[in-house]
Formats: C-alpha cells, structure tokens, sequence
C-alpha cells in the first residue's frame, strides 16, 4: 500500500502532522536519525506510524524510505546551529536530497517542502507579504531556507512540488513560546523588545497542518523547467549559486538584490507557493496579552530598548560558541527580530484551496495553554 512519508517528524510540527495523518486514515512513515529522542521516536510508534532510519543529509538513506510513499512533507530542518555553513547542509542539500531519491521513482511522490517567512523576508509595515513578492532574507537561516526553495525548482520537471511557507508557528507541544507563557503564567509580565511595535504573522500548528494536508491533495505545483533563466535566456547566478547552497551573493554585506533581479524572481517565486496564518497580524505585546486571557490572568507588558536585543544576541552567540551547541537566541536570531515587520497573506491559499482558520487566536492559545497543564509543562 502507498505510504505517506514524513521527515522532521520528531519535532513540534511534524509529530502534530503524524498524528493528523495517522486519524485520516493514512499509512504513514517517519524518518529518523539514529540520534534522535527516543521518546519521541517511542511516541510516533506507538501512535501507529512505520520508522525509518535514515537522514537528509544521507542520500544513501533516503532511497528505501521514498521507494513507498506517494507523498512527502519534508519538514526536516535546521533552525540554529553554531556553524553557518551547517544551514545550507541540511536546510538546502536536504532538500536537494530528498527530491533527487523522489524524483528517481518510476511515479514520483508529492513533495511539500516546508520553507520559513524567513527565506522570504521581512515585510514592509500595513503589507503583508505574498506569494510573488521578491525575496529579501535577512538572515542566515532565512537565506539557507531561500537556498532549498530554489534548489527544489530544480527538481520540478521530473516531481511534483509545493513549497509552504509558515510565519510563526505556536501550538500544543511547541517548546519555544512555552516559555512566553511560563513568564507570565509565574510572573504576570510579558517582555517585548523596542519601543516600536512590529507586527508578526502567527499560525496556530493545527491550522498549519489542515493547510499543509490541503496543498498536498490539492495545491499548485511549481513551474517545470526554466526556473532559473532570465527572459533572454541566461541563467541568474545569484539564484544558481543559492540553489547549490553558496551564500556568496550576500555574504559580502548584501541584504537585498538589484531591482532588475528581483523583477525576475518576483515573476518565478509564485505558483506553487503558499504563505498561511491563523488571523490578522499581531504585535508581540498584543500576543502576549492575548496569552495572559488564555492563562487567565492578566499581564503587564514591558518593553526595553532595541539594544538589548543585540546585546543578548551576542551574549547567545558566545555562550554557543563556547558550549559548541546553539542558543535559543543568538546573533541570527537578533537580525530577524530587529527586521521590523513579519507578516504575510493567507489570500492565496483561501481562494484557491477553500483555507479558512477554524477558530480565532483566543480560542487557539486557550486550547494550547490546556494541553500544557494537561502535559505537566505549565
């Protein structure tokens, strides 16, 4: 029987899609590095999906965990690491990795490619990004995420592929913003950095899922062939070089590129393409204040100056460097706080897949804070 395959399904999204699969009906495999939590391997067993030992980062693994599957939704990913150069090897060659084991098959497998708003970019302030907007990655990471969305366009003549792209994620079995509500839960206080109040783009991980399920049934696929060719025929090196994983375009200081170029990728950057979130844009006191009504009490927000968050960057890429082993927040993650704006349309995805919230940010955080006390966290 046709599987399913996941990858990343060990983490925070990718066990809440295994369990939505799995309650469709769906037969489902995961595939896992050796080194991942038993736990959480134990887990995705017991809930009934098959285990597969492998990695993207091992092309060599990958040809028995596809050999089945009529879908893939590749969310395996690197969200921080100490070495920059380890974004590219698993956030682009991953991708590259995953598509050349599908693409070999006699009938090639949907692939989703779970990418980030990061490898987009921020966005400017009352415009939400969209789906054909030119890419502007501020950071490392967004532009190792930027990196696996043009090498999957390679891939697109010989498989069918989608690429999603999720702003912040929040949800049941999330450990990053747990600790937003552990710090008003216990102290009444929500910290929210700069005087300025940017607005974020929020979707809730059930939400994310229905979408993801939504694109794979049913979704755009990306444009075969030409993908990186200008209208007069000559390839785009930037995008070339980014594909094979270089960063070398924008590692001299370059945050942007010409006008001329982003034309060119504006035009390639839409069909197959979908943002998602669960509601209109918020700020992060907003949220946080949000947050205290799921928690039932009431919090006061505290803003200190946008230095600090650079100076706790630096502290969290020190700390990392010594520990060798990545901080939660380091100098990457300080560039994408202080971009300004993340948000994005769910236009797209509402018209031509019917996607719709199925219930309002309040009620969302509420369902999330029950499943934190329920699992001892809160």
């Amino acid at each position: 029987m046709a599987r399913i395959l996941v990858t990343g399904a060990t983490g925070f999204i990718g066990g809440q899609l295994v369990e939505a699969l799995l309650s469709r009906g769906e037969q489902v495999d995961c595939l896992v590095r050796r080194c991942s939590n038993p736990e959480r391997i134990e887990r995705l067993r017991s809930l009934g999906a098959g285990i597969v030992s492998g990695s993207v980062s091992d092309p060599g693994s990958l040809a028995a965990a596809v050999a089945r599957a009529k879908a893939i939704y590749h969310l395996a990913g690197l969200t921080r690491t100490v070495r920059k150069s380890e974004y590219f090897e698993c956030n682009a060659e991953g991708v590259t990795n995953v598509l050349a084991a599908a693409a070999g098959l006699p009938s090639p497998p949907t692939v989703l490619v779970v990418s980030s708003l990061a490898a987009a970019g921020p966005s400017a302030a009352g415009q939400p990004r969209t789906e054909t907007d030119p890419c502007r990655p501020v950071s490392i990471y967004g532009k190792s995420k930027r990196a696996g969305e043009l090498a999957a366009h390679r891939w697109a003549d010989r498989a069918p592929i989608s690429i999603i792209r999720p702003p912040m994620v929040i949800g049941q079995g999330d450990p990053v913003s747990l600790e937003m509500f552990r710090v008003i839960h216990r102290s009444g206080l929500h910290l929210a950095p700069g005087l300025r109040q940017p607005e974020y783009s929020v979707v809730h991980v059930a939400d994310l899922v229905t979408a993801m399920m939504a694109i794979v049934e049913r979704g755009e696929r990306l444009p075969a062939g030409g993908q990186f060719e200008e209208a007069n025929g000559r390839d785009d090196p930037d995008a070339a070089s980014l594909a094979n994983g270089s960063t070398a375009p924008w590692e001299n200081g370059f945050t942007s590129r010409p006008e001329g170029r982003d034309r060119r990728e504006a035009c390639l950057c839409g069909q197959g393409y979908y943002f998602v979130n669960s509601g209109p844009p918020v700020t992060f006191s907003e949220l946080g204040r949000l947050a205290a009504r799921a928690l039932n009490r009431r919090a006061i927000v505290l803003r200190f100056p946008a230095p600090v968050v650079w100076v706790v960057g630096a502290a969290g890429e020190a700390v990392g460097r010594v520990r060798r082993r990545a901080s939660f927040f380091n100098w990457d993650k300080a560039r994408e706080a202080r971009a300004g704006h993340w948000t994005c349309s769910g236009d797209k995805i509402a018209a031509g897949l019917g996607f719709r919230p199925e219930q309002g940010m309040l009620a969302r955080l509420e369902e999330t804070v029950a499943w934190y006390r329920q699992a001892g966290w809160l």
